[in-house]
């Protein structure tokens, strides 16, 4: 039998996830060696105070993550482990084209397994009170103070009351252009700009006034120009290039 034990006052709610989770450090820090064999989950369970059902769920855990294997009429034994884990990266280049043309991330299989045991554990511990309960109709209030300060960090001091979350820059987009320009009005940008832009414009109703650009981005005294000539509703920047569009 193995020397190490688990500490049962470390052992929190969902104890059979904790409990797992205390072995899968012992294994990842060697405190548990390759081929050490487990208590029985009888035995570990009359240790733990614990049911043997939480044992067993907790073994059946470790196994899923390939920590130990389960040998019937033998044991339960730690699993060979590499001591260098795999990268969450691709160490090198799959071939010599890239695709710059939409910002989205990269996926290979490596990735695509991950997605998959990340999305097994989800299934196996999802709380019901998210899966059969109401959720607010805005965000959670820590979210929003985690929102507050950040813009705080940036510079921007707000109430948590003014903060809106969306789902992506495109809802974002939306909900700001539609706050600040009504239909008929004018908003200024670069010559080439967002590739939501235009549509967003034609939806919304309100009119785009493209204007020249340099290596550093909206030219100061163009925009001083078109003030001056248009009234100009509110002006639209971005941050990186995702996909473009000309805007006239």
């Amino acid at each position: 039998m193995t020397l190490w034990q688990p500490d049962p006052a470390l052992i929190r709610r969902p104890a059979y996830q904790s409990l797992a989770d205390q072995f899968a450090r012992a294994i990842h820090d060697g405190r548990l060696a390759n081929g050490a064999r487990l208590p029985t989950h009888r035995r570990l369970a009359d240790d733990l105070k614990l049911s043997v059902q939480t044992v067993s769920r907790a073994y059946e855990e470790l196994i899923r993550r390939g920590l130990i294997s389960g040998e019937i009429g033998r044991g339960s034994f730690v699993q060979t482990q590499r001591r260098e884990p795999e990268p969450p990266y691709l160490p090198e280049r799959l071939g010599e084209v890239i695709d710059l043309s939409i910002l989205k991330p990269v996926c290979e299989p490596m990735h695509l397994e991950r997605l998959k045991q990340a999305l097994g554990w989800l299934a196996e511990n999802l709380p019901s009170s998210s899966a059969l309960s109401f959720r607010p109709n805005m965000v959670f209030p820590r979210h929003r103070a985690v929102a507050v300060e950040w813009l705080r960090l940036c510079g921007l001091d707000a109430s948590p009351q003014n903060v809106s979350l969306t789902n992506g820059a495109t809802a974002g987009m939306t909900v700001a252009l539609m706050s600040v320009a009504p239909p008929g009005s004018t908003v200024a940008t670069e010559a080439i700009g967002h590739h939501t832009l235009v549509p967003l414009a034609r939806y919304l109703g309100f009119n785009l006034e493209g204007l020249p650009i340099d290596d550093n981005g909206l030219i100061p005294e163009a925009l001083d120009e078109a003030c001056r000539l248009s009234d100009i509703r509110a002006v639209f920047v971005q941050r990186f290039r995702n996909q473009a569009v000309v805007v006239d």
